[in-house]
């Protein structure tokens, strides 16, 4: 057996080596080099030994050359298929060769074969795969992918059977991507590249493997170092872009393939755009951009990340072999990009331990930079952010050592990058201490450290650090529940320390801790607030007012049956001890700093900034009224009214009072004496405080001496005796403010000496003594007009003079003469007097302020002043002088413009005619009068108000209780009789109120408020409220705004005064009023104002009392109509309100009582309230929001709480007939819906979509715009809701199953354009961010927006549709553009993005629907998004397709025939691509109506839209079309002889990309070509039979005999179809018929056939015959070619002679009576020409006829050439025939002249000399020239026929 093998191979060998040439050599190598390896794997060494030494011999002759090519296919057989052979051993010798082939192959021939190379490269062996990769890489260096044109483009290496192919070629070229040239350490001498390639590989592998590679995976990219590229830097360059070009490429890489071969695309991506080279890097992003980003949130996709970056190096393998498959860590640069994804993953927080050490590595990596630390450190963020709570609990600690260690780390050289990594550790740990407090509760040591680190030097540290302490605040909240006092204590220490610190940073922490973690009880948190209360800083100022800021007690439960909350506040004693203790420490800390640096300029008081001195007292105040009365509401202390701090409310001073004195008591060592210098007791040190707060010592602040001088008249005037009394020896200090520039401290400081001075002068006859000195000294100065005397202390005297005579007057009514003598009473009057007169506003004032105080308490005092001056009961003078001031004071009021001075003369007449009834009439004149004048000054009106209750009730009023300022004196006994009020109601009720001036009913309204506020227990009022009432609810639907407001305060305050029946009267009232307009008839005279100067212009539609009108149908809503006043208390908050004036009525307690009513009812008032602050009236809209702001104090709590019932009011109100009620509930909405949670929209969301539908499409366009607000709104947070990233899966989906039916069914279906648009717009935004959420809905998102196309297409279209021809368009420009469009189209976006989640049960849903759309689909772009979208499904879900490709043909197949060529091109294209995946029964259908289209029709356009389909198949599914070549290849080739020029191009086109115009596919397909054209020619149809003849005569010039075996079946068809009558084309079956004759003459050799010779020959001459010119000169055309091809066999010019010599010599067609016809002439000429040229061919050779015949021709064409009547086209007929008479006579016998006589000879020459001698026509003179020479030629032998010519010639 050997032997033989041996034999064998030594005659290879021999024949290779007697090989001479190169292409002898390769023809060998063909057929013998694949068997020669083969033997290889004998069991023989000595055949394997031979083997080795042929393969030698074709190596030495082969090598070096290159131009011989070494058998390729063979070669892959042997290597890539075990059928050959399953030997390793001839694999791996295979391969050799294998490159040696591939090395001289073209490129597109290395591109043509590399699927072979693939093909099943995973399962090889290693070695196998090794080579075989190499070859691919090379071939990858100049490879460019085709784009995808057809799906059978698409995986052209079947990827998709073959995935484990793609998984190797995928990982290998990640590897060849991450492959960098090592560093050479020295540079190398130059030397041949083909000689140094191993030597450097060795070299390459020696050195540590590049980032991310193992030493394995280095040996397999550089083939063990013997790849010359390895150490190239421009071929690995190439050969990296080739990879990235070969994976970038979807025909190789479709879509269709699994998520894990894209994700390894991925990572190739990745790495690229991390490479050295720029090409590179642009390759890799632009794939990246390209392709779906993969999910972060699958285990392997994040496996594979923290792999590729951490690699395997530190995993500890031990062996040899486990080493070199270590792979170690990607690049830094690599890294980052990893970090970009992972940082998106949180699957990727939660893969332990993996995520630690990779946040470590970026942290403190050896290879680590700047950029990775920072991403480093943003996933430390992520993780905190994203792990599960479990999983960070168990690494905090070390995530946070970490952390600290690289802050700690060189800390005090930190710049540039490191500052913003450290920034963003302590960013890091705040989040952490969000997660996991715990850690950070039991460690205060990293709280210390961040509030140490504000202090940094570097800036942006400290911003850091600020933001990451503020995050840090959750940690510690609720401190009280997890810490001990210890721990608080630490806490209160730091943020204490903090608080006065430089840096802003640190106060602005302390405070938001001070504010965040400790309740309003603690006093430290206060104290530090109190400490930042008037930081320079904005933000720490209003954090810290915000910690001051007293909790609402009074506000309204949210809830009926919730626990009442108990809210602590700091205790006085504990605060005060507090301040008063630090302030020891803030002084020395002062001290220390001025020894240390310069003064600041800054006013200290006991160490503390006087600015926050102010705000000490101010909040000592506060809380010590809260102390004493937890319900009192600290809006109302805190204004600076009348240059003083009131108290208004009566119980809450009546509380103060009380707690004072309790407190007082306390304090008191002895109930004696006491010293008031050593503060002992919280009022002591209160007191302490406050004197200290008035230091006249240094630089003085006038607002501090003014708050403390206030508090501490508060607490004089509120406390007991005794404690005024203790300020006795402190006279000479208080008078020394009296010249204080601030007058508030003046006025206060002369009330203190009213009270303090006047105390105890009945039982201490000194003390009278004093006071009296006290007097003549203020007297004194008060006269002093010298400038030695300031203003102020002259001013200051003169109050303080007031106060002090007022308060004797008020201690000792009947005593005070006694005290103070009557000349200086008299004196004091005198000098108050003169002051009124002064020029000076200030003095005005204070004289008119002293007046009141003085006239207040007594109406004797006048008297006394009378008796001082000697005129004892002299009444007259009395009441003069007393007159006299009132007339004074009466001309200040009516001339001022200072409202101060004219608000004090208003006081001080109110005063004075208290108790004394002789000026009561002449002081309420003057305010009649006041009320028409004041227009603008309303608080005058207030102060007007207040004057009229205090002349009408004295001191029944509660506008009086101010001046109760004496703790043990009784008001003055005043009576006033009942008549002054009712006057001054009847003026009001019956001359005042009618009057309808504007000004004059804005101040009856605020009096009668003030009456109602300050009278209300007088017996009067209560008679009169329903008069009062009635007034009130007549004045609001006034038209000034303000005097509502006032009417609306004053309903409410006389409801809340009526007893029960009243309250139900008053009610009714009320809303008869507002609902119904029934109301007091106005009486309009020529005073009345009908309009205010600043509403003209406007439209008075009544809209004023609107306000009101919405307050009531809040009430009536709720079936409680009495609530209405509730609601009026609450909803007004003009300024006036918070003004000095308007504190007075104490509103705030009236609006917290309402509050506390209205709690019952806030399950039912918050939907509606909610609606109403949205209200388009902005009168409506801020009286809603007032009583909305003061009903709810925690607005997102309610809303949460109330969510259901809100939205289901808002969803009934926006279907309301009202449209401001529509518009409200439609902006409400929009507000409503922000940051709602799924599980809250969900019940609600079709119905939110249906309402703001139907509002977006209103009739009244403001409630559109609300309604668009509102749409956009939900628009947002549905989409948000639909996004899988957003929400699970779970939830998403039904939202999805929601809102998709109702956009499809409802939105995009409306009538309304807006509507319509809104909806497609939203359903589009779905469509992009829904993804895996759309599978359910696919089916209807795609068929409603493919019908979109057309129903939402713009009008314009269709009208242009119609009107082309008016705007100069043709109509397939115009469908062209309306293609585009919807190609274009957003809609088909949405569409597009729904395919990548169709999947097999989708199909099956969509498929009808789709199918339907294609069969009855209305409009072209509905049409064309149809065709677009089957293409675009056949190229990315194509397996997904190819069942439903049968049903999609049949759909199409109609759809094909549509009458817009636009739509039928776009079908056909559709075709093209479903034929790919059609099989092939149905395709041959479908070719087969094609063939019914393309024959039944005649009309063109339809015909020709079977071409262009046959074209699109061709072009997308050229592979199934050679299947069934057999079935349109006939079909194409019949199509090429249209008569339609654009028809024909398409089917020649199609028949080029199938045959290439190869001639042997007509040989191969002729059967079926005449079976086809046989059936055709039996059509009815006249153009079809034509277009079959002229099929039949092109192949019959073709391929001439081989139509010889059907010629049986062919001329018998045409024979049959020349039969009958003449149509147009019918020439064609003569041509046909002719054609195929003389192309077949063999077929009629047979005796059986011949006959059919004359029968083809009778049929030529009757059709010559028939009348139609046209067809007559074809027919006679046909019949001269085919008597002349059988001019042997047949003899037709005896039969044929008379017609065709009738024709050719006629002037006229014999057949027509008259030749008038222009248009018919030529035809005639040409049947004429044709006739002639016909006697030629027809004439025979026979002698016999000739003899017969010959003369009569001769004579017949010579005439013809001499008559001048033929024209040039006649003529050359006539000489062509002339030849062919010559050429065919037979002149061989003796007897000539029997055929050619002398006579016809001369004849025929005259002929030809005219010919000759015609000078027009050149074709004549030649043609004749050439019958010449025939003739001369024929009958240069014949001396006879010589003779005569030469005779004529002479003669001629």
């Amino acid at each position: 057996m050997a032997e033989e093998e041996i034999e064998l191979l030594e005659r290879v060998e021999l024949r290779l080596a007697l090989a001479e040439t190169d292409a002898q050599l390769e023809k060998l190598l063909n057929s013998f080099l694949s068997p020669i390896l083969l033997k290889l794997a004998s069991p023989h060494e000595v055949v394997r030994t031979k083997v080795m030494g042929v393969l030698t011999h074709i190596n030495k002759r082969t090598r070096a050359k290159t131009d011989i090519k070494l058998p390729l296919n063979p070669l892959i057989d042997l290597i890539c298929t075990d059928n050959v052979t399953q030997s390793a051993f001839v694999k791996n010798f295979a391969i050799i060769y294998l490159e040696m082939a591939y090395s001289r192959l073209t490129e597109e021939d290395q591109i043509a074969h590399m699927p072979n190379l693939i093909n099943n490269i995973a399962s090889k062996p290693q070695t196998q795969k090794q080579s075989l990769f190499h070859i691919i890489l090379t071939v990858l260096q100049t490879f460019k992918p085709k784009p995808a044109g057809s799906p059978s483009a698409l995986d052209p290496y079947n990827f998709a059977k073959n995935l484990n192919d793609a998984k190797f070629l995928l990982a290998s070229f990640l590897d060849v991507i991450l492959y960098n040239v090592p560093q050479q350490p020295k540079p190398q001498p130059s030397r041949d590249d083909s000689s140094s390639g191993q030597q450097e590989g060795s070299q390459n592998l020696a050195q540590l493997p590049p980032p991310g590679m193992s030493i394995k995976t280095v040996k397999f990219v550089t083939n063990d170092g013997k790849i010359q590229w390895s150490g190239r830097i421009s071929d690995l360059k190439l050969i990296k872009l080739g990879i990235l070009r070969f994976i970038n490429s979807s025909a190789i890489l479709p879509d269709s393939l699994p998520e894990e071969i894209h994700f390894a695309r991925f990572l190739i991506f990745l790495a690229a755009s991390c490479d050295s080279f720029n090409e590179v890097i642009d390759g890799g992003e632009d794939g990246i951009k390209k392709m779906k980003k993969p999910d972060m949130e699958k285990i392997e996709v994040v496996k594979k990340l923290y792999l590729l970056y951490q690699g395997t190096i530190n995993q500890g393998a031990a062996g040899s072999t486990q080493q070199e498959a270590m792979q170690q860590p990607a690049s830094p640069t690599l890294k980052l990009k990893i970090m970009g994804y992972i940082c998106r993953s949180k699957l990727a927080t939660n893969t332990f331990p993996s995520m630690l050490q990779v946040a470590f590595d970026c942290l403190y990596g050896p290879t680590t930079t700047s950029k990775l630390q920072n991403q480093g450190m943003l996933f430390v963020q992520w993780i905190a952010r994203m792990a599960d709570t479990a999983l960070l609990k168990q690494i905090a600690q070390v995530l946070l050592s970490g952390l600290l260690k690289l802050i700690n780390e060189d800390i005090e050289h930190v710049k540039g990058d490191k500052v913003t990594l450290i920034g963003f550790s302590y960013i890091s740990i705040s989040l952490l201490a969000q997660r996991v407090p715990d850690i950070f509760r039991k460690d205060f040591s990293i709280l210390n450290m961040l509030f140490s680190a504000l202090s940094a030097d570097n800036n942006n540290i400290r911003v850091s650090v600020q933001e990451a302490l503020s995050n840090m605040v959750e940690a510690y909240q609720n401190i009280y529940q997890w810490a001990d006092a210890n721990s608080i204590n630490m806490i209160e220490n730091i943020l204490e320390e903090n608080i006065n610190k430089p840096l802003n940073q640190a106060r602005y922490c302390a405070v938001k801790y001070a504010v965040s973690l400790f309740p309003f009880s603690n006093i430290h948190s206060r104290y530090i607030c109190l400490l930042a209360s008037n930081d320079e800083k904005l933000e720490i100022r209003e954090m810290a007012l915000r910690g001051l800021s007293f909790p609402d007690q009074r506000a309204p439960k949210l809830y009926p049956n919730e626990p009442d909350k108990e809210i602590k506040i700091p205790s006085f004693s504990e605060m005060v001890n507090l301040i008063y203790t630090k302030s020891t420490q803030h002084t020395q800390n002062l001290i220390n700093t001025l020894q240390t640096s310069q003064s600041t300029g800054q006013i200290y008081v006991m160490g503390y900034r006087s600015e926050v001195y102010i705000n000490i007292l101010r909040f000592l105040r506060h809380l010590m009224i809260i102390n004493a009365d937890p319900s009192a509401l600290i809006d109302d202390l805190s204004d600076e009214l009348d240059g003083e701090i009131k108290l208004f409310d009566s119980n809450t001073r009546m509380l103060l009072k009380t707690w004072i004195k309790d407190q007082w008591s306390t304090d008191r060592e002895s109930p004696e004496t006491m010293d008031i210098d050593e503060p002992q007791g919280a009022l002591h040190i209160y007191l302490h405080l406050i004197e200290k707060g008035m230091t006249t010592e240094g630089i003085i602040d006038t607002s501090l001496q003014f708050m403390a001088s206030s508090c501490l008249l508060e607490l004089i005037s509120l406390g007991p005796s005794s404690l005024s009394r203790s300020y006795e020896n402190k006279i000479d200090w208080f008078k020394s403010f009296l010249s204080a520039i601030k007058l508030g401290v003046r006025n206060s400081i002369a009330h203190l000496l009213g009270i303090i001075s006047t105390s105890e002068l009945e039982s201490d006859p000194a003390r009278s003594l004093s006071i009296q000195e006290l007097i003549k000294e203020l007297i004194t100065i008060s006269k002093d007009q010298s400038k030695q005397i300031k203003v102020e202390y002259h001013d200051g005297s003169i109050l303080a003079l007031g106060y002090i005579i007022g308060r004797l007057t008020y201690r000792y009514p009947s005593t005070y003469q006694s005290i103070v003598p009557a000349n200086l009473l008299s004196e004091i009057i005198e000098i108050i007097s003169e002051n009124l007169d002064s020029t000076k506003n200030s003095s005005a004032i204070n004289a008119s302020k002293a007046l009141g105080e003085i006239c207040r308490y007594t109406s004797r005092l006048f008297e006394n002043y009378e008796k001082g001056k000697g005129k004892i009961d002299d009444s007259s003078s009395y009441n003069d002088k007393l007159t006299k001031i009132v007339e004074k004071l009466i001309g200040l009021a009516k001339t001022t413009k200072e409202v101060k001075t004219q608000e004090t003369a208003i006081i001080a007449l109110g005063h004075i005619a208290l108790g004394n009834s002789e000026y009561t009439e002449k002081v309420l004149s003057l305010f009649y009068d006041l009320a028409s004048i004041l227009n603008k000054q309303v608080e005058v009106n207030f102060t007007i108000g207040e004057a009229i209750t205090c002349v009408t009730t004295g001191w029944e009023s509660l506008a009086l209780n101010q001046y109760l300022d004496v703790a043990d004196a009784s008001p003055p006994p005043i009576f006033i009789e009942h008549s002054v009020i009712n006057g001054v109601l009847n003026k009001i009720f019956s001359d005042l109120l009618p009057s309808g001036k504007a000004s004059v009913k804005k101040a009856v309204c605020v009096w009668m408020l003030c009456l109602v506020k300050f009278c209300s227990k007088h017996e009067v009022i209560k008679t009169a409220l329903p008069k009062i009432h009635s007034a009130f609810s007549m004045l609001l639907a006034d038209r000034d705004e303000f005097t509502q407001e006032v009417a609306s305060k004053g309903i409410g305050l006389v409801y809340e005064l009526g007893d029960q029946n009243m309250r139900e009267q008053l009610v009714n009232s009320l809303v008869d009023m507002l609902s119904e307009g029934k109301r007091q008839k106005e009486t309009i005279n020529a005073d009345t104002q009908l309009f205010d100067s600043n509403t003209l212009g406007q439209t008075p539609d009544g809209s004023a009392i609107s306000t009101y009108q919405s307050i009531l149908s809040l009430a009536s809503d709720m079936n409680q109509p009495e609530l209405v006043y509730k609601f009026m208390q609450l909803a007004s908050h003009n300024a006036m309100w918070q003004s000095r004036k308007g504190a007075a009525f104490g509103f705030s307690f009236i609006i917290a009582q309402a509050e506390k009513e209205l709690e019952p009812y806030l399950k039912d008032l918050i939907p509606r309230l909610y609606r109403f602050q949205y209200d388009p009236n902005p009168k409506v809209n801020e009286a809603m929001s007032s009583i909305w702001k003061a009903l709810v104090k925690e607005p997102k709590k309610a809303v949460e709480e109330y969510f259901d019932v809100i939205v289901k009011d808002l969803l009934k109100a926006l279907g309301d007939r009202l449209w401001r009620t529509r518009e409200s509930s439609a902006n409400a909405l929009a507000d409503l819906l922000q940051g709602q949670s799924i599980q809250a929209l969900e019940p609600y969301l079709h119905d939110l979509w249906t309402m703001c539908f139907r509002v977006l499409d209103d009739i009244k366009e403001s409630v559109r715009v609300a309604a668009f607000k509102t749409c956009r709104a939900l628009t947002k947070i549905t989409v948000k809701y639909c996004d899988p990233d957003n929400v699970s899966i779970n939830d998403g989906q039904k939202i999805m199953d929601i809102i998709m039916p109702f956009l499809l069914t409802k939105g995009l279906v409306s009538d309304s354009e807006d509507v319509r648009k809104f909806s497609l717009r939203t359903l589009l935004r779905i469509c992009k961010s829904a993804r895996i959420l759309l599978k359910l809905h696919i089916t209807e998102i795609v068929g409603t927006l493919l019908e979109g196309l057309s129903s939402m297409e713009p009008q314009v279209m269709n009208y242009l549709s119609f009107h082309v021809e008016k705007y100069d368009v043709t109509q397939e420009q115009l469908e062209n553009s309306r293609l585009s469009a919807a190609k274009m189209s957003p809609m088909m976006e949405g569409i597009e993005s729904c395919i990548d989640y169709i999947d097999e049960s989708v199909m099956e849903k969509l498929t009808p629907r789709l199918l339907q759309l294609v069969r009855k689909g209305i409009g072209l772009p509905t049409k064309a998004g149809c065709a677009r979208f089957l293409v675009t499904m056949c190229l990315k879900k194509a397996s997904i397709v190819k069942p439903h490709g049968d049903s999609i043909m049949k759909a199409l197949s109609g759809a094909i025939l549509d009458v817009s060529p636009a739509v039928r091109k776009s079908y056909a294209v559709a075709v093209g691509y479903v034929a790919h995946l059609s099989p092939d029964n149905t395709l041959i259908r479908f070719i087969g109506h094609l063939k019914k289209i393309y024959c039944e029709n005649s009309e063109q356009e339809i015909r020709s839209i079977s071409g262009i389909t046959t074209l699109e198949i061709s072009r997308h599914a050229s592979d199934e079309l050679k299947r069934i070549y057999v079935e349109i290849l006939p079909f194409a080739y019949y199509g090429l002889h249209d008569s339609d020029t654009g028809i024909k191009n398409v089917w020649n086109e199609v028949w080029d990309e199938n045959t290439a115009g190869s001639t042997n596919a007509i040989k191969l397909y002729l059967k079926e070509l005449i079976e086809l054209l046989s059936t055709l020619l039996e059509s009815p149809s006249w153009q079809t039979k034509r277009q079959a003849a002229l099929t039949i005569a092109d192949v019959a010039k073709i391929i001439e005999q081989s139509l010889l075996p059907h010629m049986a079946q062919v001329i018998p068809l045409l024979m049959n179809g020349l039969s009958g009558r003449t149509w147009v084309g019918k020439e064609a079956l003569v041509e046909a018929l002719v054609t195929a004759s003389i192309s077949c003459k063999e077929y009629f050799a047979d005796s059986n056939t011949l006959t059919q010779l004359d029968a083809i020959s009778k049929i030529l001459v009757r059709e010559s015959k028939k009348t139609n010119k046209q067809y007559k000169r074809h027919s006679i055309d046909n019949l001269g070619r085919f008597a002349d091809a059988y001019i042997d066999s047949l003899e037709l010019y005896t039969d044929v002679k008379e017609f065709l010599i009738e024709l050719a010599t006629s002037e006229q067609d014999p057949n027509e009576m008259d030749e008038d016809d222009a248009n018919q002439r030529p035809l005639f000429l040409l049947v004429k020409s044709s006739a002639m040229k016909c006697l030629g061919l027809v004439w025979p050779r026979k002698k016999e006829i000739q003899v017969l015949h010959s003369k009569e021709l001769g004579i017949v064409l010579a005439t013809s050439l001499e008559s001048s009547k033929n024209i040039w086209n006649v003529r050359l007929g006539v000489l062509a025939s002339l030849n062919k008479y010559i050429d065919k006579l037979d002149l061989t016998e003796s007897d000539k002249l029997s055929v050619l006589d002398e006579e016809t000879l001369v004849s025929i020459f005259k002929g030809l000399k005219n010919g000759l001698q015609d000078g027009k026509y050149v074709a004549i003179r030649t043609a004749s020239l050439d019958s010449l020479k025939n003739i001369i030629e024929k009958v240069k032998s014949e001396k006879t026929f010589m003779r005569n010519f030469m005779s004529f010639i002479m003669t001629n």
